[in-house]
This record gives C-alpha cells, sequence and structure tokens, in this order.
C-alpha cells in the first residue's frame, strides 16, 4: 500500500517499508491512499517544486529466487524455489509486478547459469534463474505506474557475493 500526504510518501514491498519526506508538503486535498482496487494516480504538482527523488535498493541475491513461503521438506530445499509450469512467482517476480503492475498473465522459464545461457558473473551457480516471459500483460498498478508524475526514482541493486566468481571482489572500472 502507499500513502501519501503531507508530502509524505511510503510504500511496502514484501515487508520492506520506504518512506521520502518531499521538501514542500502536498496540500490536504491531494492526499491520497492507492492500492491494487484504486490504481489511479495522485494529481501532479501544480506548485512548480521539484518532485522528490526516491532511490530503490532491491536486493539481487540468490534468496530473490525462492518463493515468497515455503517450508523446506528436503536438504537442498529445491521446493523454495517456483515452478514455473504452474506461473508460481518467485521474490523477484513479485518485485517487479509491484513496481510495474500486477502480473494478469505470469509466465517464467528456469534457466540453468551457464556461459551457454549468456551468464558471466555467476556462471555455475547451482540455483537456477528464473526468467519472466516476454511481454506479460500488467495492471497499470505499480508503484512506478501510480507515482510516474509525482516522484522521481533511481534504483541500485546489491547481491551478498564477490562481483565475479573467482576474481577479486571488486571489477576495475576499466573492466566493467
Amino acid at each position: 500500500m502507499i500513502h501519501l500526504g503531507r508530502g509524505l510518501i511510503c510504500f511496502t514491498v514484501l515487508g520492506a517499508a520506504a518512506c521520502h519526506q518531499a521538501k514542500q508538503a502536498a496540500p490536504a486535498a491531494q492526499s491520497t491512499t492507492t492500492d491494487a482496487s484504486s490504481p489511479e494516480p495522485p494529481e501532479a504538482s501544480t506548485t512548480g517544486a521539484p518532485a522528490p527523488i526516491v532511490m530503490l535498493l532491491l536486493d539481487t541475491s540468490t534468496s530473490m529466487e525462492s518463493k515468497p513461503s515455503y517450508q523446506c521438506t528436503t536438504s537442498a530445499c529445491l521446493e523454495r524455489l517456483p515452478d514455473c509450469n504452474a506461473s508460481e512467482q518467485n521474490r523477484w517476480a513479485q518485485v517487479v509486478g509491484a513496481l510495474t503492475g500486477t502480473f494478469t498473465s505470469f509466465g517464467c522459464t528456469t534457466v540453468d547459469r551457464t556461459a551457454q545461457n549468456g551468464f558471466t558473473y555467476d556462471a555455475g551457480w547451482f540455483v537456477p534463474f528464473h526468467r519472466i516471459k516476454a511481454n506479460p500483460t500488467q495492471r497499470s498498478d505499480g508503484v512506478l505506474d501510480v507515482y510516474a508524475t509525482r516522484v522521481r526514482f533511481g534504483l541500485a541493486t546489491f547481491d551478498g557475493l564477490e562481483t565475479y566468481t573467482g576474481a577479486a571482489p571488486l571489477v576495475a572500472a576499466k573492466d566493467f
């Protein structure tokens, strides 16, 4: 759910909350609550003040390949991974849906992390990648859709591993 009022913008994605205090408070008449049942975007600012900047920090570690909820019943805990044939979503797909719009048709493909499949930094990693199928249909109720005229977004990602398997922890700028 997203709350916008008195210059404060907050949203929660998979239990992680983010808030931003705008420099100039929005008029009370513009306050709104938006969720999937009410995807109408709030009115754009007419004060001429620049839109607030919200930096999104997303986890890109292996844990994002897991389903949001699972119970391990085997030592390898493969039941944590989504079943693409059953249109199950992993955590990454749920974040994509929260940001870009609820999927109305969803599909994924399980891809082994090999050089032949185009993987470089995590080639050979034992957990497969679950690629969202091209051109899924989505609603226009994602955070980026709803606040496109009110907020400027930035994106940063983080992972818990070295940049390249078998390489130094940081890649030189000339090699990146």
